[in-house]
């Protein structure tokens, strides 16, 4: 034991004696694993982030498939039922979707998201709330909620009497049932904020205030809900799919949708691939792979790196280990102390790397990830990244330091301890050694440089693309005012002012609104068909994108108008219908009235 403490003091001692050899050694290490413990820990958190549920490997997401063409859709409440009365494949389906509303245990009401589901939601993901209970199947139509771990600690102190309390959500008051536990925070993670209410489904006409536009249970084409269910035991995905198109089928016959949207088919997928929209998956999967392949990278070089450093820094003390060999240390006795100074090197660098993976973790939420959408995760270290990563530097650092080791104890030695004798070793074999490894970090390093040079090359073409509109010196704020009871009339009145106000406001050029911001990932789509059409099926029309826009729209983005004008005040219900198409979809109706430019 005092040999060990003896090895520990002499590497302290040779690291101070050498500190810029030991802060390159151990800055480097830090940051190969503390980048690459971050960075996949973000993959971690965002592609495979377990869902805190029952053996979640036996839940599938249903989309609808079929509406205008699109592959994934929600599906409507009545389709739901037929679904799960009918689905002999699954034990159980469940229905939900995200909303946000208010609520508010004071005067002054706060916003956040909530999902409305069926009530055998949670049973089907077999997860018990923490205190209380969850839905029962009469809670449908009754005003009770389940409230999220993270509100109950927030808002609602950790008190656990709460059981039977009221909340006021949109204006109504809600009794509280149960607390959902302390990781569970919804299926899907590109909804927006995790949601902190779950209310049945039955309540979705006095929570959003939808009774004007009738009843979304009874309307077969309002697809709404998106579809979780578990697979029976010994029940397989191709069986689901198969079963599941087969009720599609027989819903098309009973209830045929029109000729403008199409049949019905459904697509089963596992829940771990629907945790985002489908659509979005390959997008988020290559920028995620890049992020990991340029970490994967910077781990590599910083092993390369530390391997050199400690051979050179074994050829330097080589005069040294023969001094000490001549006057009677064993061989063994040198080799494992180098081996103790690069645990300690080792040591110290995954200290420190463990660090810089929490000063990542505490910076990379703050950072917009290459696509625009609002993933919602927890970034916390994953231990299997950071053991792995360690694992890599130590052996890396432990095979490098044995090979140093043997080299330097095995050589001659009065010719070692001859002057000189560094620079003649250092055209033999042992420089081998150094020379594969640099070539070999002189390789990675300059793929990394070539990668890097790409993408820079990429984003800067995409951020000189011309996007139709000019994002400079815009601001984007989002209203929602059919949470807190607003009638359409009464919206349309509040937005008006709202609208008066921002124009009023010292240096505003221009103030307008729309349905959906550019370039945002909500969007409202038709089937348009050329005017005296006589075939007016599904294949024979135009899919196109729509937005709803005030006057002065187009001048407040710097959109010019080729031709034609703008819209106008006196464009409203009870004038004739009026529209502004963009130059693609005029030149492919009217191309005889589109001037060639």
């Amino acid at each position: 034991m005092s040999a060990v403490v003896q090895d520990l003091r002499r590497a302290i001692v040779l690291f101070k004696n050498a500190p810029a050899f030991a802060c390159v050694g151990i800055v480097t290490l830090a940051l190969g694993i503390g980048v690459n413990t971050a960075i996949f820990s973000l993959v971690e958190a965002i592609l495979w982030q377990p869902l805190q549920a029952h053996n979640p490997n036996r839940l599938v997401t249903l989309y609808t498939s079929g509406s205008h063409g699109i592959g994934y859709s929600p599906t409507s409440y009545p389709d739901y039922e037929y679904y799960r009365d009918h689905a002999n494949v699954l034990s159980g389906l469940a229905a939900y979707a995200r909303i946000r509303m208010t609520w508010s245990d004071t005067d002054q009401p706060e916003f956040s998201w909530a999902e409305l589901v069926s009530t055998n939601y949670f049973d089907v993901l077999g997860i018990q709330p923490v205190i209380g209970r969850s839905f029962l199947a009469e809670d449908d139509t009754r005003s009770v909620i389940v409230v999220s771990h993270h509100f109950w600690r927030a808002h609602l102190g950790s008190n656990s009497h709460l059981i039977g309390t009221t909340l006021l959500l949109n204006g109504r008051s809600f009794t509280i049932v149960g607390i959902a536990p302390r990781n569970f925070e919804g299926i899907v993670l590109d909804w927006g904020s995790p949601p902190e209410f779950w209310i049945p489904i039955g309540m979705h006409r006095e929570v959003l205030r939808a009774g004007g536009h009738g009843d979304f249970r009874r309307d077969h084409h309002a697809r709404w809900l998106l579809l979780t269910g578990r697979l029976r035991d010994g029940a397989t995905l191709s069986e689901c799919r198969a079963e599941e198109n087969v009720l599609a089928k027989q819903l098309g016959n009973s209830f045929p949708e029109p000729e403008s949207e199409g049949g019905r088919t459904v697509i089963a997928l596992p829940l771990k691939e629907a945790r985002f929209w489908p659509t979005w998956r390959s997008s988020i999967v290559m920028v995620l792979s890049l992020l990991a392949g340029a970490a994967a990278l910077v781990l590599f070089i910083a092993c390369f790196n530390i391997a050199i450093l400690l051979l050179v820094g074994a050829s330097v003390r080589r005069k040294e280990f023969a001094t000490r060999l001549a006057l009677g240390a064993s061989r063994a006795r040198l080799i494992r102390q180098l081996l103790t100074e690069n645990l300690v090197f080792t040591g110290a660098g995954t200290v420190l790397g463990l660090l810089v993976a929490y000063w990542m973790m505490g910076i990379l939420p703050r950072f917009q990830l290459p696509f625009a959408i609002p993933l919602t995760f927890n970034l916390r270290i994953d231990t299997d990244v950071l053991l792995f990563a360690t694992v890599l530097a130590f052996v890396s650092v432990l095979l490098s330091g044995l090979l140093s080791a043997l080299h330097a104890t095995k050589s001659d030695l009065s010719s070692s301890l001859k002057e000189g004798a560094i620079e003649r070793i250092a055209g033999g074999r042992r420089m081998d050694t150094r020379r594969v490894l640099i070539v070999c970090e002189i390789a990675l390093t300059t793929v990394s440089l070539v990668s890097a040079g790409l993408l820079f090359r990429s984003l800067r073409r995409i951020e000189s693309a011309s996007l139709g509109f000019n994002p400079q010196n815009t601001l984007v704020l989002g209203i929602d005012v059919s949470s807190v009871g607003y009638s359409e009339k009464d919206g349309l009145v509040f937005y008006k002012k709202v609208l008066d106000r921002v124009s009023g406001l010292p240096g505003v050029q221009a103030a307008s609104l729309s349905q959906h911001r550019p370039l945002g990932l909500s969007r409202s789509n038709a089937r348009i068909f050329r005017e005296g059409q006589d075939d007016a099926s599904l294949d024979a029309g135009i899919d196109v994108e729509t937005n709803v826009v005030s006057p002065g729209y187009f001048g407040t983005l710097g959109i010019p108008i080729l031709q034609g004008r703008d819209f106008s005040a006196e464009d409203d219900r009870a004038k004739p219908k009026v529209v502004i198409v963009n130059k693609t979809m005029a030149t492919t109706l009217w191309p005889q009235h589109i001037a060639k430019s």
